[in-house]
């Protein structure tokens, strides 16, 4: 019992201390840049009738 609390006390320091390093290594990312467009990209449309009326599309090029 005590070295299961042992451990899981280890792995939650552990998580402790790795979860803010993410966090720091994610923001070091530059965002786009205020006014940007991203490309315009066009997806296949769905085969089936039933998914079609799901998405709300009523017609498809």
């Amino acid at each position: 019992m005590q070295k299961r609390f042992l451990t899981s006390l280890q792995l939650l320091a552990c998580l402790l201390f790795v979860l803010p390093c993410c966090s720091v290594y994610g923001s070091e990312d530059q965002p786009f840049p205020v006014g940007s467009q991203l490309h315009q990209s066009t997806f296949p449309a769905p085969d089936s009738q039933q998914t079609l009326s799901y998405l709300g599309l009523t017609q498809c090029r």
